[in-house]
């Protein structure tokens, strides 16, 4: 990533370039799994993180929804987070993040669906009060696959898109734990393989650029949660 530039309300459009433009936000899951599927296929992309309570009149030009992610890529535009990480493999072929068979494609693609269907929104929903056993119980689909797969990475001994993506709503965790004194536990015995993961993929160096990219942290993350929870939500925490 070449740079990454805050925009808001009364911002101009950014120049045309022949080059990946990312629209996003620093905290949102879906950008931040595009983020780190383009750094690992080693693509120079510059990230727009746009505040999304004022954003720009000129989103709505790129995306009619006026939603979060998008990338311009020349006279290009593409919406939706897995539209958009399909477009990335098309055009950058060479160093794929998926798998070469068919029918694990559509399996990863399966999952994927299930995950944004079934845990995204619980994990959303806990700023607005914890239901533990909805949780754990989405949580238990994450484990039930790396154990079922075996392998060390939902992409088998590598990371691929699916480990990105999912990654990208699990780190909310904690820093949700952390914003609202959340006391519960995700226990090690019954979710050995998700653990066992989750060691493997903090340790991931390009999940660690992101993180020193982006200027986000557990401590940081759960600052911006507290100021949404607090209606007033800072885009710019942790860039002071």
């Amino acid at each position: 990533m070449s740079k990454q530039i805050q925009l808001q309300n009364g911002d101009p459009r950014p120049s045309f370039t022949n080059g990946l433009k990312l629209y996003g936000m620093r905290f949102d899951p879906y950008s931040m799994g595009l983020r780190l599927v383009m750094r690992s296929k080693g693509l120079d992309f510059d990230f727009y993180s746009i505040k999304m309570s004022d954003r720009p009149d000129f989103l709505h030009e790129l995306n009619p929804n006026g939603q979060i992610p998008i990338l311009e890529h020349g006279n290009t535009v593409v919406y939706e987070t897995v539209i958009i990480y399909e477009y990335l493999e098309d055009i950058f072929p060479d160093k794929p993040v998926r798998s070469s068979d068919p029918a694990t494609r559509a399996m990863d693609r399966i999952f994927l669906h299930e995950v944004y269907t079934n845990l995204a929104p619980v994990i959303r929903a806990i700023m607005e009060g914890l239901d533990a056993k909805r949780l754990l119980d989405q949580l238990l689909r994450v484990e039930n696959r790396l154990n079922k797969q075996g392998s060390n990475y939902f992409g088998g001994n590598e990371p691929n898109y699916v480990d990105f993506m999912v990654w990208s709503w699990l780190e909310l965790i904690p820093a949700l734990k952390r914003a609202f004194s959340l006391s519960f536990e995700l226990p090690r015995g019954s979710f050995s393989h998700m653990w066992a993961w989750i060691g493997r993929m903090d340790k991931e160096p390009v999940i660690n650029a992101e993180r020193k990219a982006s200027h986000v942290n557990a401590e940081i993350r759960s600052r911006f949660f507290k100021s949404v929870a607090d209606g007033n939500p800072d885009y710019m925490v942790g860039l002071e």
